[in-house]
C-alpha cells in the first residue's frame, strides 16, 4: 500500500509539472514569463497577474504600474523600476500622488528583504521612527545628487512594516530611491541602478495536503 501511495504521489507530481509547463504564459518581448505569473486569462495563475504591453512586462500595484526589468523563476523574484523623482530641484517622487509603492496584501507578492531604501526630503517626524536618519546613514552619500536637503533616512526592507509598501507622503519623506543587494561600502558612483525587488509565493499544489 505504501508503494502504491509513493507511485501515486510521483504520478501526481508529474501531472502537476506538465500542467505548469502547459499553462506557462508566452514570453513578453525578451522577458520570460514563468509560472505562476499570468499575462492572460488562460495561462499562469490568476492571482499572479502582470501585464505585457508592446513587449514590456508591467507590474500593477494598488495605485500604479511599474515596468519589470527582470524575472528570476528560481528565486521567485521580480524586479521593477521605480520612476525616480519628478523634479530634481524639488526632489519629489514621480509617484508621490499615488503614495509610492503599495501592494495588495491579499495577493501572493511582497517586497523582498534585498532592498535598501533611501527616503529623501523627509520631515523631522522621521526622527521618531526606527529608520536610520542619523549623520552616519548611507543616505547622505546619495542625496548630494538631489540637492541640499534637510533630512534623509535609510532602511532595509524585509520587516513586517514594509513587506507591502515603500510609502512616500508629506508627513514623512516625499521622495525615495531603492537599490537591490546594495553593497554600502562601494562608492556611490558604483551603486547599481535604482530598482525594487519583490517575491511571489507559489500557489498551493492541488492534492498536496493529502500527502503531508
Amino acid at each position: 500500500m505504501r508503494n502504491f501511495s509513493v507511485v501515486s504521489f510521483l504520478l501526481l507530481k508529474l501531472v502537476m509539472l506538465w500542467c505548469i509547463t502547459a499553462s506557462r504564459c508566452p514570453d513578453c518581448g525578451r522577458t520570460t514569463v514563468p509560472y505562476p505569473l499570468s499575462t492572460e486569462p488562460n495561462c499562469g495563475d490568476q492571482a499572479n497577474k502582470v501585464q505585457c504591453n508592446a513587449g514590456t512586462l508591467w507590474f500593477h500595484t494598488l495605485n500604479n504600474s511599474y515596468p519589470v526589468t527582470s524575472v528570476n523563476p528560481l528565486t521567485q523574484r521580480i524586479v521593477i523600476q521605480p520612476p525616480g523623482v519628478a523634479n530634481k530641484n524639488t526632489c519629489v517622487a514621480a509617484d508621490f500622488q499615488s503614495q509610492g509603492i503599495l501592494l495588495d496584501n491579499n495577493l501572493p507578492f511582497n517586497i523582498s528583504g534585498s532592498n535598501t531604501v533611501i527616503g529623501m526630503n523627509c520631515s523631522t517626524e522621521m526622527l521618531t521612527t526606527s529608520l536610520n536618519c542619523s549623520s552616519n546613514s548611507i543616505c547622505h552619500d546619495y542625496v548630494r545628487s538631489c540637492g541640499n536637503l534637510s533630512l534623509c533616512c535609510s532602511y532595509k526592507t524585509g520587516g513586517s512594516s514594509n513587506a507591502y509598501k515603500i510609502r512616500v507622503r508629506k508627513e514623512r519623506c516625499v521622495a525615495y530611491v531603492s537599490f537591490v543587494n546594495l553593497d554600502p561600502t562601494l562608492d556611490v558612483s558604483k551603486w547599481p541602478q535604482p530598482a525594487v525587488e519583490m517575491q511571489w509565493v507559489l500557489p498551493e499544489e492541488p492534492g498536496w495536503a493529502s500527502y503531508k
